[in-house]
């Protein structure tokens, strides 16, 4: 790819080629547990199928000038047909490589944590790409988070779970 162009300050300076330049997707997140400590995964494909399905938190893209915070409301209305005002302070942040075939070479995903109910997600405001995407949502405890030989996201939702205990505030990782 040819190398791109930019204007600064008058003067026209030639960058890398695009593709010495990693693409990221924004993404924000959220940490859907129950009254019993269970996490909500959905589980989906990746974009073109390049990998095989895997479970994942609620959540999605960033739109163009939207926070992360307003995203993470919208995505989980979207994704399980529940309404939240305000999820809080972010409470985990990571940035992860992305597979080969992938739109993107990384996302920066951003995470909230939301305590809730049990509840049936629903699927009344899916995008019409997630009928196809999204292929099963569940509830998983702790215990069975942690034995399962199911293919979970490289988001590392185990550890996330176990560090997350019964807090109701930010953590590290």
């Amino acid at each position: 790819m040819k190398p791109w162009w930019r204007r600064c300050s008058g003067t026209w300076l030639l960058g890398p080629t695009f593709s010495e330049m990693p693409t990221t997707r924004r993404t924000a997140r959220i940490l859907v547990l129950d009254e019993a400590d269970r996490i909500l995964l959905f589980l989906t494909h990746w974009d073109r199928r390049i990998a095989p399905p895997r479970w994942l938190t609620p959540g999605g893209g960033v739109d163009e000038g939207e926070s992360t915070h307003d995203a993470a409301i919208r995505e989980l209305f979207e994704e399980t047909g529940q309404w939240v005002r305000d999820l809080g302070e972010p409470v985990w942040r990571q940035v992860l490589p992305l597979p080969t075939g992938h739109s993107f070479d990384q996302t920066d995903a951003t995470y909230y944590l939301w305590r809730t109910t049990c509840f049936a997600p629903s699927n009344a405001n899916w995008m019409p790409d997630e009928f196809d995407d999204i292929l099963d949502t569940r509830w998983f405890t702790p215990a069975e988070l942690a034995t399962s030989s199911e293919h979970l996201d490289d988001e590392n939702v185990r550890e996330l779970v176990q560090r997350l205990g019964s807090a109701t505030g930010p953590f590290t990782i």
